[in-house]
């Protein structure tokens, strides 16, 4: 059975068009209207930021450590001592920030990547306290929490400019990793 030359350009058009919105999907230029979240606001660091009247997201002074709706936010601390809990964590930052005791984020304790004598912490919050606030993606802040560990200050470290990637094990000397990435030949997407 032969196919005409008309119906054999109209598959390959149609082929080539099933390959375009792949590679077009695949890029991540595409967002599918189901897939995409709840819209939220943002300001502009150019134009100052005007209120609305009526508006539900109302935002406070980091002044008067009062919680912002921001939205969720993830820190990173480092140099936690190995025998705190989350609770031990959480009662010296309830000190600095009093509006964290109503603490509606999570802690996840891991051991640090850099030794065996401290822990990392991903806290992530729900809304971001005035006290993290200040907090920006390039800046690192040093808390001291005096006499908490051989009545000597614990000095933490937090910051959020870890782009989703921290080591969160102690990975020791035998660790294998293995890559898979994708890249281009041609006009052909492979996966090695």
């Amino acid at each position: 059975m032969a196919l005409s030359p008309l119906l054999l350009g109209s598959l390959v058009l149609l082929c080539c068009a099933i390959v375009a919105l792949q590679l077009w999907i695949i890029s991540g230029r595409f967002i599918p209207a189901q897939d995409v979240g709840p819209v939220t606001e943002t300001t502009s660091k150019i134009l100052p930021q005007t209120s609305q009247k009526g508006s539900s997201q109302a935002q406070t002074s980091p002044r008067t450590g009062a919680a912002s709706n921001r939205g969720p936010k993830c820190f990173r601390l480092t140099n936690i001592p190995l025998e705190w809990s989350q609770d031990d964590l959480l009662k010296p930052l309830q000190e600095l920030e009093p509006s964290l005791s109503h603490f509606d984020g999570r802690i996840s304790l891991y051991p640090a990547c850099c030794g065996p004598t401290t822990q990392t912490v991903l806290l992530n919050l729900q809304t971001c306290y005035a006290f993290f606030q200040h907090i920006g993606p390039d800046d690192k802040t040093r808390l001291s929490i005096p006499g908490k560990v051989a009545n000597e200050a614990v000095v933490l470290s937090v910051d959020c400019n870890f782009y989703g990637l921290t080591p969160l094990n102690n990975p020791g000397d035998d660790s294998v990793a293995e890559f898979v990435y994708p890249f281009a030949i041609g006009s052909q997407l492979a996966i090695c």
